[in-house]
């Protein structure tokens, strides 16, 4: 059998798609094809060729994990071909469990490479598995995202008016999880400012923009009667949250609110992080170096006008997956807090507002900074 470079198997066969990553990525390639017979080896682990081949069998994903000499490759091919008819299935949600599911049988068949996921391999195995989704269904890349993007705000929408209805549910996916943050910060905002006819909000590194485009999308009722004047989201990818918002908008044209998206790097000093009433920086902090992170703290709270609000996950171990640089648990929280000149830390005087969250220590997360007067 002639051997076959790993690096270059989408310009012998078209039907690969390599995934584009960092030099320093853990899997040195990572394609996504339209079937696995597309790699000329059995999915069982054997020696062929000086070839080691382990199948990667989830609910989601038929892989592949491939090395040779010293190079290693993921490909990966969708499970069920029909899953992008799947509202509850196919969206963003799906990111996560996809990666965590590859990851344990990395484990399980003693892979470090995919037990050890960092960032790199993390993103890219979120696009392999969304673009072999788009091969089978014969869709370009960019219009199965735009179903992605899509099937994820609704159920956002879907998931903030059960929240308002009075009819908790468990954060038990990724979209669920932030359905919960979003409406507990819309209730402490709405708690907290005296003036919620006139709010001037920032969603600083607002990734997917989900949060203003979800303030854009809901009724007075659902936002507690409040009223935004300006909307501002910013990122250091910008592009990324521009192509959400004009993915999600072609669904809701009749909500097509201005949305001002501007890049913004929250490690250099700059006047692009504009002040606003509230300032809002949702799994943001964990992502910088501790002393970084502190910094960034810092720079959000000294362009607050009333009240930053912070949302982080707890770790002991930052998850490298998910980009996660620092950990923090409360008392961690509280301490950098009481660090910011005249900062009053009023979370657990509005912690009422969680209240009907799925866990009873989900406040524990959540700063509430408001400026002393």
């Amino acid at each position: 059998m002639e051997a076959i470079n790993l690096s270059n198997l989408h310009e012998k066969n078209s039907r690969f798609r390599i995934i584009a990553g960092a030099d320093d990525r853990l899997i040195d390639f990572v394609y996504a094809v339209d079937s696995l017979d597309a790699f000329d080896l059995s999915a069982g682990e054997k020696e062929v060729s000086g070839y080691r081949t382990k199948a990667i069998t989830t609910e989601y994903v038929k892989a592949l994990y491939v090395e040779f000499e010293d190079k290693t490759a993921l490909i990966i091919a969708a499970q069920d071909n029909d899953i992008m008819q799947n509202y509850d299935v196919f969206n963003q949600s799906i990111a996560v469990v996809v990666n965590n599911q590859i990851r344990d049988e990395g484990k399980k068949n003693g892979i470090r490479l995919l037990a050890e996921c960092d960032h790199e391999t993390f993103c890219s195995i979120c696009v392999a598995h969304t673009w072999a989704i788009a091969l089978v269904n014969s869709i370009e890349l960019d219009d199965a995202f735009a179903i992605q993007a899509q099937n994820s705000f609704k159920h956002l929408l879907s998931n903030h008016k059960t929240i308002v209805g009075g009819n908790p549910f468990p954060a038990s996916k990724h979209l669920e999880y932030f359905s919960w943050i979003y409406y507990v910060e819309l209730r402490a905002i709405r708690e907290i400012i005296e003036m919620t006819n006139e709010v001037k909000l920032h969603d600083v590194a607002t990734n997917s923009a989900h949060f203003p485009l979800l303030i854009n999308c809901l009724d007075e009722e659902q936002l507690f009667d409040l009223q935004f004047t300006e909307i501002i989201c910013s990122d250091i990818h910008p592009e990324y949250g521009q192509q959400s918002i004009d993915n999600i908008l072609s669904c809701f044209p009749e909500k097509g609110r201005r949305l001002d998206l501007i890049k913004l790097d929250l490690t250099q000093d700059n006047k692009l992080l504009e002040q606003a009433d509230v300032i809002i920086a949702n799994d943001i902090l964990e992502h910088f170096h501790e002393e970084e992170s502190f910094d960034v703290l810092c720079k959000l709270w000294a362009r607050t006008k009333d009240l930053l609000l912070i949302h982080v996950p707890f770790e002991e171990i930052p998850t490298k997956a998910y980009g996660h640089l620092t950990s923090f648990n409360k008392e961690k929280l509280n301490q950098w807090a009481s660090k910011l000149h005249g900062c009053e830390n009023i979370t657990d005087k509005y912690a009422y507002v969680a209240r009907e969250s799925y866990d009873p220590c989900f406040i524990d997360n959540f700063l509430f900074l408001k400026k002393s007067r």
